[in-house]
């Protein structure tokens, strides 16, 4: 039987996994690219951060669940390394992973755009325009210095503004409008 301190915790936790879900798969589908993949890295998240809780929920869940889910990203990415080998191009992904709204053209080409940036720069794009967190929170959550934050985010714009299938795509997409 659990005691008082251990249902708080479960509460809680539950209470926090309704409210903040379909957030923590929008943020796992901006760094993982797929629904799919997003879905699992979330589970994977959660299971972990369960099972910490068991003994003491951390202090702010939501900026370490989302820790949890950049580090358990990050394993899975180092594994899939020593794993791949080269091919003379990268498959196109399914276009059935992206839900209706990314469609569009301009969308699927930002998400191939941070596709290519390195995990770091990805992160704190992510995080950052997509999670509107502050250079301090997203230094935080990396568990890095703020300049390194404002490093990757320098180098992940310059690279975002010459991704030459992103700036064909923002002006198909500005021609339309």
């Amino acid at each position: 039987m659990r005691g008082d301190g251990a249902a708080a915790r479960t509460d809680v936790f539950d209470g926090f996994v309704r409210s903040n879900y379909v957030g923590l798969i929008a943020f796992g589908l901006l760094l993982t690219g797929q629904q799919a993949v997003a879905e699992d890295l979330v589970q994977e998240a959660l299971a972990r951060t369960l099972l910490r809780s068991q003994r003491q929920l951390p202090d702010n869940l939501d900026a370490y669940v989302r820790r949890v889910m950049i580090n358990t990203y990050t394993a899975w990415w180092r594994r899939l390394l020593r794993r791949e080998r080269p091919v003379e191009a990268p498959p196109e992904p399914d276009p059935e992973e992206f839900n209706h709204a990314e469609r569009l053209t301009y969308t699927r080409a930002l998400h191939h755009a941070l596709n290519r940036l390195s995990r770091g720069q990805r992160a704190v794009v992510v995080l950052g325009y997509y999670e509107h967190r502050t250079q301090k929170e997203i230094a935080e959550l990396l568990g890095c210095s703020v300049g390194t934050v404002k490093s990757q985010q320098h180098d992940a714009l310059n690279r975002l503004r010459a991704d030459q299938e992103l700036a064909a795509a923002f002006a198909d997409e500005e021609a339309r409008s």
